[in-house]
């Protein structure tokens, strides 16, 4: 079998979605038999029908209901990698910054770049003299540096003493 193109996909979920080869043709800019002929190299290539056609209309058969479900996925996949890959090469990524109300004044934080997602840098911040080996783990583990968090600390972190 052929790989399938991101092309053929996307004609196949328009059409499966709308299920009218005209106003799918006229949605996506092109004519109707280039559509129509797509469709049926797509069918010939998996050699399983996807659309039942008749004079009354157009309807998915049930593998053309696996491959609506599948190629769904499939371009979402295609879409985010090409996403993810212009946001790696952009010198100047978005920051990301959670916090919650009142943590603006906390002075020390640390920008970490997620191994996962290299469009986001968390910013993890804590109050002042605040260090503890789970913050450090912590760290280390959106970097990419451990694969897995640490296990709790049974430890509790200090506490300030009332001035």
């Amino acid at each position: 079998m052929d790989d399938l193109e991101t092309r053929e996909l996307r004609y196949f979920v328009a059409v499966a979605e709308e299920l009218h080869f005209g106003r799918v043709a006229q949605r996506l800019g092109i004519a109707q038999p280039p559509l129509s002929r797509a469709i049926r190299q797509l069918e010939h290539r998996l050699g399983v029908r996807l659309l039942d056609r008749d004079r009354r209309g157009v309807a998915l058969t049930d593998a053309g209901g696996v491959l609506l479900r599948d190629a769904r996925v499939a371009l979402d996949a295609v879409a985010a990698a090409a996403r993810r890959t212009r946001r790696a090469a952009d010198l100047q990524r978005p920051l990301v910054l959670v916090t919650k109300a009142g943590a603006w004044q906390w002075p020390d934080h640390v920008a970490v770049p997620v191994a996962d997602a290299p469009d986001i840098t968390t910013v993890l911040a804590w109050p002042a003299g605040h260090r503890s080996p789970a913050l450090a783990a912590l760290t280390r583990t959106a970097a990419g540096l451990r694969k897995t968090p640490p296990a709790a600390s049974t430890r509790r972190a200090p506490t300030r003493s009332p001035d």
